[in-house]
């Protein structure tokens, strides 16, 4: 019932509303994708835009085939999402809105997935972005793409059909992404680290109190400094925004200004406080083999404190799943003192390879949940470690382990990711007290 609801009524019913507002209003509009960075970049570019424009941002990473349209409106998906009763209440509000509301947002935002070939064709065949961003192109999804090149040229279909009067914002450090500059009518600016793209970062400085960098454009620099990131490979994310904004007239200073105040969504790379003056990096919303490696570096930063990583099973890796999770217990072995394992791909892989590489056994503990997990962290963690929490959405949910150790776990709702109604919570996390 749920799969025929979703795909004959909510989704022909959804693109076909969406369609008939966004025609009826004509906002410009900023589309992202990429394999990783997605609503971190999008919530940066809102906090840039919104101080000139109205802008819409989704309030979650509603980027599938129903939770984009969803955002045309400012709509929530309901729960339960079978209820026939309250899908017909979002319809009617959706309808309301495309007969009744005046005035709309000058700039919308959406995030754009691709979980199977076709997705982002589906999208724009109602949605025509003005900017389109490419974050990067890695390894994930891979149950569902045959490999790379094909995730490649999904996500390439979000420019292909750009107008010489549209932009295509493309991460430059990325070969895969670069090279899609050749398959645009749209004007390119290109981000990264490296000096030859259009806008880059470079004296990048790490502290525990946050990152600086020079940000270049055109001859230009200024200044950045951004007291709640950590991770320099979040750079990206900034630089991206950076990019969009100046499509839309910031200057360098207007950007290096907004930049400061920029504060993660939940579950990326988010600094919260644990049990025993412990400090964890809470990344635990989503995992692959490039984001978790770019993770674990960034826990090797921290050299005064000991460093735990408790990482789960890396999903929808396909035929890579093998190869990637030794890529990081490879990189984990070089970095951490004590391994914390979730799920039966990590236990195979990961922690196998990572004793292969010279982490003693003794430090590698292996469960088949984050709740087992987590239950017996409490009890190794001392005083001043370093805990990094990563892994996949579905099944690992890693976040359930970060709440057993957080200092506060009763601010767990505002903090965590997933802790909204329709992510059901075990009953063991229910009263938790630490």
């Amino acid at each position: 019932m749920k799969k025929i609801l979703k795909k004959n009524i909510v989704e022909p019913f959804l693109k076909n509303l969406a369609s008939l507002m966004l025609k009826k209003h004509k906002p410009e509009i900023i589309a992202v994708t990429g394999s990783l960075g997605k609503t971190s970049t999008v919530q940066a570019i809102f906090l840039i835009l919104s101080k000139n424009f109205s802008t819409s941002v989704p309030k979650k990473s509603y980027n599938t085939e129903i939770g984009a349209p969803l955002v045309v409106f400012d709509q929530q998906i309901p729960h339960p999402t079978t209820s026939i009763f309250k899908w017909f209440v979002v319809f009617k509000n959706c309808l309301l809105k495309i007969i009744f509301q005046k005035k709309y947002y000058q700039k919308l935002i959406l995030e754009i997935g691709a979980d199977k070939p076709g997705d982002i064709r589906y999208f724009t065949s109602f949605i025509k972005p003005h900017v389109a961003v490419i974050t990067a192109v890695a390894p994930v999804h891979l149950s569902e793409f045959k490999n790379i090149d094909d995730i490649l040229k999904e996500k390439q279909i979000l420019i292909e059909n750009l107008s010489s009067d549209d932009f295509a914002v493309l991460n430059y450090d990325d070969a895969r992404v670069r090279k899609m500059a050749d398959n645009t009518s749209g004007k390119v600016i290109f981000f990264g680290l490296n000096k030859k793209a259009d806008i880059y970062a470079s004296n990048i400085i790490f502290q525990i109190d946050g990152l600086t960098f020079t940000l270049n454009y055109q001859g230009k620099s200024t200044f950045v400094k951004m007291p709640n990131i950590i991770s320099k490979h979040q750079i990206y994310t900034f630089l991206a925004a950076a990019s969009v904004s100046l499509v839309f007239g910031f200057n360098l200073q207007d950007i290096s200004q907004i930049l400061q105040k920029i504060k993660l969504p939940p579950g990326r790379m988010n600094l919260l406080k644990g049990i025993k003056n412990s400090l964890i990096i809470d990344d635990s919303y989503n995992s692959n083999p490039q984001a978790a490696c770019a993770a674990l570096e960034t826990l090797a930063g921290f050299k005064e404190r000991r460093k735990i990583a408790a990482l789960g099973t890396m999903n929808e890796l396909s035929d890579f799943t093998e190869k990637g999770h030794r890529q990081v217990g490879r990189k984990a072995a070089g970095v951490v003192d004590l391994l914390i394992i979730v799920g039966k791909e990590a236990k195979k892989y990961l922690a196998d390879e990572a004793k292969k590489s010279g982490l003693l056994s003794t430090s590698i503990f292996c469960f088949e949940n984050s709740l087992e997990a987590g239950n017996f962290l409490k009890n190794k963690i001392k005083e001043n470690d370093i805990i990094l929490v990563k892994g996949s959405q579905n099944n690992v949910r890693m976040e359930w382990l970060t709440e057993q150790i957080m200092k506060n776990p009763e601010d767990a709702s505002n903090l965590l990711v997933r802790q909204s109604q329709e992510w059901e919570k075990p009953e063991e996390l229910k009263n938790i007290k630490n």
